[in-house]
This record gives structure tokens, C-alpha cells and sequence, in this order.
């Protein structure tokens, strides 16, 4: 299991993006937890931060969201 919101900052690290764009949700507290892949995660989110900058304009933000079930 791995907290997502951390997942998310090791992705922007991993990417080479400012840890400031990962936006603070105060009612995902304590964050969720998630079951993935770490390594394949973490290629999927660097994937959908550089499709933001290539057909988006650039990154800007990034904001956690819980549905029961799923981040």
C-alpha cells in the first residue's frame, strides 16, 4: 500500500516539476491509501504531466480526489 498523495509528489520529483504543484485537499485527510503498481504508477502519472504540457499548455496543478473506492 502506498499513500497516494506521496505517490503523486515522487512522481513531480521524478518528472523534475516543483512539488508545489501537487494541490492540498484538506478533506483527504489522512490520505488515501492505494494498491498499485509503484514503478508503473509512477511511469502513468509522469505520462499524463507531460501530455498536460505538450497538448494542454503546461501542467498547472495537481489535485487528489477520493470516490468511495477509488483516488
Amino acid at each position: 500500500m502506498t499513500e497516494a498523495r506521496e505517490l503523486v509528489r515522487q512522481a513531480l520529483i521524478a518528472s523534475k516539476r516543483p512539488v508545489d504543484l501537487l494541490l492540498r485537499d484538506p478533506s483527504l485527510s489522512p490520505a488515501p491509501l492505494v494498491e498499485v503498481d509503484r514503478r508503473q504508477m509512477l511511469r502513468a502519472l509522469t505520462n499524463l504531466f507531460d501530455n498536460a504540457d505538450v497538448h494542454a499548455g503546461g501542467l498547472t496543478g495537481v489535485r487528489l480526489t477520493e470516490i468511495p473506492g477509488f483516488v
